[in-house]
């Protein structure tokens, strides 16, 4: 009977033991998170853009630094006819979220023409890319989850010393990226 009761009192204390450091892990994530802060609009979280090529303008609203890099958002400003190789993210989900103009944004093999207040979302390990189409402003609110290396990714995109002597393939494959076909086209 003894041993019944060592048994049954072992089971019930070693899922706790187990999960003691993931509570702790989450509480000081949740502490990260307490107190919140506002973004106004057409600002940037850390008050700068992110300006590259064809005057693509992007400004951070949630930092990766904001959330323990489990969250990215940026809200990115594009020229017409403009839009990224067909590629993929094998450890983030991606949302779209129009809010000006008219995109075709590809996933998989379903092309969606979207346009101002719908959303499409691109599960991790699927190719997308998009394209803007027709007269502008275009504009969208991207998400990233987990936030991964989108922030630095975009941040490294500005800076010519960055980018030099580097083919767009080998900066995508440094932020856990990968090119798998072109441009999407209209």
């Amino acid at each position: 009977m003894q041993r019944r009761k060592l048994i049954q009192l072992f089971v019930s204390i070693v899922p706790i033991a187990t999960i003691t450091p993931f509570l702790t892990k989450a509480q000081g994530k949740l502490k990260l998170l307490k107190g919140g802060f506002k973004v106004e609009a057409d600002k940037d979280r850390w008050n700068e853009n992110t300006i590259f090529g064809k005057e693509k303008n992007m400004k951070c609203k949630v930092s990766g630094k904001d959330t323990n890099n489990t969250l990215y958002v940026v809200e990115e400003n594009d020229p017409v006819d403009v839009g990224p190789p067909l590629h993929i993210h094998p450890n983030q989900d991606e949302v779209f979220f129009i809010t000006k103009g008219n995109y075709l944004v590809k996933i998989g093999d379903d092309v969606f023409n979207l346009k101002k207040g719908d959303t499409a979302f691109a599960p991790r390990n699927i190719p997308h890319c998009f394209l803007t189409i027709g007269e502008g402003p275009h504009q969208m609110i991207l998400t990233y989850q987990p936030a991964g290396k989108m922030e630095e990714f975009f941040y490294n995109r500005k800076n010519p010393a960055y980018t030099d002597g580097k083919t767009l393939e080998q900066q995508f494959k440094e932020h856990d990226m990968e090119i798998v076909g072109p441009k999407l086209t209209k």
